[in-house]
């Protein structure tokens, strides 16, 4: 059958032809075009019985090799940085722990298995409560430092460094408490993280920031939904939170080079996450630490902290947002490694 071809008027032609520039002329929105900075966690916090109530044995990972596996899947799966609270493997922390412990040469002997095969930021905590000779107690943050950077021969375990402010599950992280330590932080190369609660964001500012104490990027992660955080409980309102957050933020360090990153927890981590990408965040800390159950509307759980590392990825990937590896997000949140 012959084909037939309806010519079209000029005064069509030309509507067509602007529908086309019309669509051709939308500008990128370039919210999400940065690389995304993914922070594995494990072991945790969750005990051993939290999955034995589901016939899972073996998690959290709580022997010297099982910690260092999870922390390399974590990173084969796509993370650059890890974040642990290292579990001394004792009889009784194997069977029902983790139990976090400081041990410069445990946590020394774990990383060390981890660079063996692949190369990853340390983020983590070098701080802890101890009592002073009035009895009061004060939050460490040099001594457990000095440890790590002497037994890795500079930042290899520790590059960057979680501080706290106060929350409800208290802490004296008092003013000139974190001053010392972010003063030792920034002569010996570990890099200042601030696990921030968004009302402390101001305290933070003033005390630290605006003092010249910290050098930038200033590294800003939101904690949301964890603490005993209960105000990420409940849909649209997690959402709002998560703009709510970053923005005021972006307000307070107007003019500042800083990164945000999203730390959540609970059963809506996975939205407030997505959230976070959509918006542009530059990091996000997933695991095991914080996050149990995969969504917020179904009762599946995380087998281990790769598969939510993965799950992550993939949403990331179908986003448009790029995985940053180790090298680019050292030079995102600027940090370099002392150690040889």
């Amino acid at each position: 059958m012959e084909k037939k071809y309806v010519r079209i008027s000029k005064r069509t032609a030309e509507q067509i032809r602007k529908r086309v520039d019309h669509v051709l002329a939308w500008p990128k929105i370039p919210t999400m075009d940065k690389k995304l900075i993914i922070e594995g966690s494990s072991p945790g916090h969750f005990y051993r019985d939290l999955w034995r109530r589901f016939g899972i044995e073996n998690m959290p990972p709580a022997t010297i090799e099982e910690q260092a596996t999870a922390l390399i899947d974590c990173v084969k799966a796509g993370a650059a940085a890890v974040h642990t609270h290292i579990n001394a493997p004792t009889a009784e922390s194997c069977a029902n722990g983790p139990y976090h412990s400081l041990d410069a040469g445990l946590e020394g002997d774990i990383f060390d298995r981890m660079f063996e095969e692949v190369d990853a930021l340390t983020l983590n905590h070098g701080w802890f409560v101890r009592r002073v000779e009035s009895g009061d107690r004060k939050t460490d943050y040099v001594t457990y430092h000095k440890e790590l950077i002497e037994r890795g021969k500079g930042n290899k375990y520790i590059q960057g460094s979680v501080i706290m402010t106060w929350n409800k599950m208290g802490g004296p992280h008092s003013v000139d408490a974190i001053k010392e330590g972010v003063i030792y932080m920034e002569e010996h190369g570990i890099k200042p993280i601030w696990n921030l609660h968004i009302d402390h964001l101001m305290w933070v500012k003033r005390n630290f920031l605006d003092t010249g104490l910290c050098s930038e990027p200033y590294i800003i992660n939101l904690q949301m939904g964890k603490h005993r955080d209960e105000r990420y409980f409940a849909d649209p309102w997690s959402h709002f939170g998560v703009i709510y957050e970053m923005n005021l933020v972006k307000e307070a360090l107007r003019g500042s080079k800083y990164t945000i990153g999203i730390h959540p927890e609970g059963r809506n981590w996975l939205p407030v996450t997505l959230m976070g990408m959509m918006l542009g965040c530059d990091l996000v800390r997933i695991g095991i630490e914080d996050i149990f159950w995969l969504y917020p509307h179904r009762d599946e759980f995380a087998k281990n902290a790769a598969e939510v590392v993965t799950k992550i990825v993939t949403m990331a990937k179908e986003l448009g947002r790029e995985i940053a590896t180790p090298e680019e997000a050292r030079k995102i949140l600027g940090i370099k490694v002392t150690s040889e």
